[in-house]
């Protein structure tokens, strides 16, 4: 798998893990609501295509800046021991987060039978409320163990595949024509 050698190598492992997970809560929150849904392989069909576009469009806004970072960056700063450190943590950080949205929509599902809505935007209003709300009302400390612990066993168990980005070489010009459309081979006008 040469692409996960590629400077982009810790993107394709952090997405992977991203649409895994997604995919598992979509799952399971399926099978919690499945006496409320059509069961059709079509509309089953077609709610994991939508599942997985909305996914993807999340995946790429989230990881945009640290793709324009891999472009942009050069050789001697991108292989430096403390900006792998600084990866690997931001990677962690990445898990924890996306796993801290999971159990956030857990919750929210136990409390409306829905996903994120417009109800926790309008519940944004009354932050200090909410969140006293939500320290009386869950064990916060097994929460975000869970949490913390989930995203160290994930990083763990994929930190040898998300390191070996490290080992790539590239100039600007080739890291340019792998993120870029290669405009040499586009069909031109003859008028």
């Amino acid at each position: 798998m040469r692409w996960l050698q590629s400077r982009f190598g810790g993107l394709y492992v952090f997405g992977g893990v991203f649409l895994a997970i997604s995919f598992l809560l979509r799952l399971a929150l399926a099978l919690r609501g499945i006496g409320d849904m059509d069961t059709g392989p079509l509309a089953l069909g077609g709610a994991v295509l939508v599942g997985l576009m909305f996914d993807l469009v999340t995946f790429f806004y989230m990881v945009l800046p640290a793709a324009i970072f891999l472009l942009l960056a050069p050789d001697r700063l991108f292989r430096w021991r403390v900006h792998r450190w600084a990866a690997v943590a931001l990677y962690f950080l990445a898990v924890s987060v996306l796993l801290f949205d999971v159990a956030a929509e857990w919750l929210f599902w136990d409390e409306f039978s829905s996903r994120f809505n417009f109800v926790a935007v309008d519940y944004l209003i009354y932050t200090r409320e909410v969140v006293n709300n939500i320290v009386e009302s869950y064990p916060l400390a097994a929460i975000f163990g869970g949490i913390f612990g989930g995203a160290l066993l994930v990083v763990l168990l994929t930190r040898r595949v998300f390191l070996r980005c490290f080992e790539s070489t590239s100039t600007l010009r080739q890291r340019a024509r792998t993120a870029l459309p290669d405009r040499g081979n586009a069909p031109t006008s003859t008028t």
